[in-house]
């Protein structure tokens, strides 16, 4: 099973996910108009899809 600090990578995305979405309609709330969101720090931890088969 693939882990990120201790936690299976699942349940940190579970973690995040709501966080960057509550981020995101904050962002568009106060009139953003471009949102960029860089995952390239999760990208060096998260395994590639044929290691998850």
């Amino acid at each position: 099973m693939s882990t990120w600090d201790g936690q299976p990578l699942g349940g940190t995305a579970r973690q995040l996910a709501p966080a960057l979405r509550e981020e995101v309609h904050d962002l568009e709330a106060a009139g953003t108009s471009a949102i960029r969101v860089d995952e390239s720090a999760l990208r060096g931890t998260l395994p590639d899809a044929a290691s998850l088969r």
